[in-house]
C-alpha cells in the first residue's frame, strides 16, 4: 500500500513509524526530518524491542506505549531464520491489516530475498543473470558441470546487502575454498552468470543506482539515478566495498529511457512501494538488471548529485 506523507493526506500531527534494526543511518535521519517538516512526529522502531498484545490489542516499544498512523520498513533481512527477521514480518504483518504501509511483507521478500527477484524479474521478461539456488555442496558442482553456468560465476547468500558474502568464482579450487570459508553445509548458495561490467572513464567497473517511488496516483516513478564505481579493479561497486558515485547526467532528461523503464517495471513486477534498482550495462552496451534494494542507504553525497539535477 502507498503511504502518501503530505498533508494533503494525512492529518498534521500524525505518528510515522520507522522500522529499523539498531542502525540508524543518513537515510532514516532525513525521512526523520522530513516527516517532521510536515508536522509529523517521527520514530525510529526497532521491531526486536516490540511488544504486542491482542485480546486486549496494545503495543509498546521498550516498554511505552506505543501507536501510529503508518509506517516505513527499512530492515535488512540476513536470514529468513533470524528472530529479529521474524519480529519484523509478524510486526508488518499486524500493521498491514489496518494501517498504511510503506514496504509491505510481499515486497520485502520479493526485493529482499535475491532469487525471488530474479524469478519474478526474468518470469515477467526483464534481462537479469542467469541464476540459480542450491541447497548442497554437490549441486553447486551440478550446476557448472551442466553448463548451466561457466566459471568464472559469482556466488553469493540469498539475503543480505552491501556487497557483504558476494564473490566471483574463476575456478573450481576457488569455488570449494569460498564454500568451505563462508557457507555452512546445510545454508542456501546462490549462483550467478558473472557478467563483465563496463567501465568508466577512470578504467574501473560501474553500474547504476536508479530510484523509484510510487506516485500520488499510485503509478510507478523515476525521480533520478547515479553511477556507483569500483576502485581497485574490484567488480562490486558498493560503497562499502570502497565504491563510489557520480553523476549519471547533467540534466534529467538525459537520462536513458530504457534505464526508467527497467526501474519503474521492477517495481511494478515486485509491487514495491518505493526501491533502489541497481542496473548495469555489459561489455556488449546491453542493461540488466543486478537487484533490487528496498532498504537502501543514499548518503548526502547521493542525496546532492539528484538533488542537482
Amino acid at each position: 500500500m502507498f503511504f502518501k506523507l503530505t498533508n494533503a493526506n494525512v492529518t498534521v500531527g500524525c505518528t510515522i513509524g520507522i522500522l529499523r534494526h539498531s542502525s540508524y543511518g543518513h537515510a532514516e535521519q532525513r525521512l526523520k526530518e522530513n516527516i517532521e517538516k510536515r508536522g509529523h512526529n517521527a520514530v525510529i522502531v526497532d521491531p526486536f524491542k516490540v511488544a504486542v498484545g491482542i485480546n486486549p490489542a496494545f503495543m509498546t516499544v521498550e516498554g511505552a506505549e506505543f501507536s501510529c498512523n503508518g509506517l516505513i520498513s527499512r530492515c535488512e533481512i540476513n536470514s529468513p531464520c533470524e528472530q529479529a527477521t521474524d519480529a519484523y514480518l509478524r510486526l508488518l504483518e499486524i500493521y498491514c491489516s489496518n494501517l498504511p504501509v510503506i514496504n509491505g511483507p510481499q515486497s520485502i521478500m520479493r526485493c529482499q530475498d535475491k532469487f525471488r527477484t530474479h524469478y519474478l524479474l526474468e518470469k515477467a521478461g526483464l534481462p537479469t543473470p542467469r541464476t540459480a539456488i542450491v541447497y548442497s555442496r554437490s549441486d553447486a558442482h551440478m550446476i557448472y558441470d551442466t553448463a548451466f553456468l561457466e566459471f568464472p560465476i559469482v556466488i553469493k547468500k540469498p539475503f543480505g546487502g552491501r556487497g557483504a558474502d558476494v564473490h566471483k568464482v574463476d575456478d573450481e579450487e576457488t569455488l570449494e575454498r569460498l564454500l568451505d570459508e563462508n557457507f555452512l553445509p546445510d545454508e542456501p548458495i546462490l549462483l550467478q552468470e558473472y557478467k563483465e561490467l563496463e567501465r568508466h572513464s577512470t578504467g574501473e567497473r560501474r553500474d547504476i543506482r536508479a530510484w523509484t517511488c510510487r506516485d500520488k496516483y499510485g503509478g510507478a516513478n523515476f525521480f533520478g539515478a547515479v553511477y556507483r564505481i569500483a576502485r581497485n579493479g574490484n567488480f562490486r561497486t558498493n560503497s562499502t566495498c570502497g565504491g563510489y558515485v557520480a553523476p549519471m547526467v547533467q540534466n534529467k532528461d538525459e537520462y536513458p529511457s530504457e534505464v526508467k523503464s527497467l526501474a519503474k517495471r521492477a517495481l511494478d513486477i515486485l509491487k514495491a512501494d518505493v526501491a533502489g534498482v541497481d542496473i548495469a550495462r555489459d561489455a556488449d552496451g546491453n542493461y540488466f538488471i543486478e537487484e533490487v534494494n528496498i532498504s537502501f542507504d543514499t548518503g548526502p553525497v547521493t542525496e546532492g548529485l539528484l538533488g542537482n539535477i
